[in-house]
């Protein structure tokens, strides 16, 4: 009999907690208290405190938001020293390697030309894997029409050709962009020799 009126008062405690209305108290992005019975996951990454019907706090949700600012603005914070710290690098290396503006252009103009040797050298290659193409093409295209085979050979060596000149016409294209890129660097280095120099 013990044991039964044990089990009831365990049921009914329980059976009461289980019906106890909870609250959710947060604030919003603007700073306004709210009282409500539940929290949508937007105003919950702000924090809130969770209350039973007397008022008295059950737990309480820090803010994920808060947090989440705080990383970012360390992340900036660190990304903004070390692009302070890589300009001082560059800084030092302008002011250690050049003497003044008209050295940094003739600097900037050797690798530019150096660059240009290369990219006429290619071409001129590429003219004449050109001219080879043309005449093998023509060869095989005489001997088509002779009634003659072609041979895999032939086939081959048009292939061979072809990839030369895709692989050079590639290189070429490359050393322009390496050109391009090189003459922005040594005039930003001009611009930023003459800041530094004032």
């Amino acid at each position: 009999m013990r044991k039964i009126i044990f089990t009831c008062l365990v049921l009914l405690t329980t059976s009461n907690l289980l019906a106890e209305e909870l609250y959710y108290i947060y604030k919003d992005n603007k700073g306004r208290t709210y009282i409500e019975d539940s929290i949508s996951a937007n105003h919950a990454k702000y924090g809130y405190r969770i209350v039973n019907s007397q008022g008295a706090t059950l737990k309480v949700v820090p803010s994920t938001h808060t947090k989440q600012r705080k990383e970012d603005r360390r992340r900036k914070r660190s990304e903004a020293a070390y692009a302070r710290d890589k300009q001082k690098r560059r800084d030092e290396y302008l002011l250690r390697t050049f003497v003044d503006v008209d050295d940094i252009r003739e600097t900037g103009n050797k690798k530019i030309m150096a660059i240009q040797t290369q990219i006429d050298t290619t071409n001129e290659h590429i003219k004449a894997f050109e001219i080879n193409l043309s005449q093998l093409e023509a060869q095989i295209e005489k001997a088509d029409r002779s009634g003659k085979e072609i041979t895999q050979r032939d086939v081959d060596n048009i292939k061979r050709i072809k990839d030369s000149i895709a692989q050079n016409r590639s290189f070429a294209r490359r050393k322009a962009k390496e050109q391009k890129d090189i003459r922005k660097e040594y005039i930003d280095y001009i611009e930023r020799f003459k800041a530094l120099s004032k």
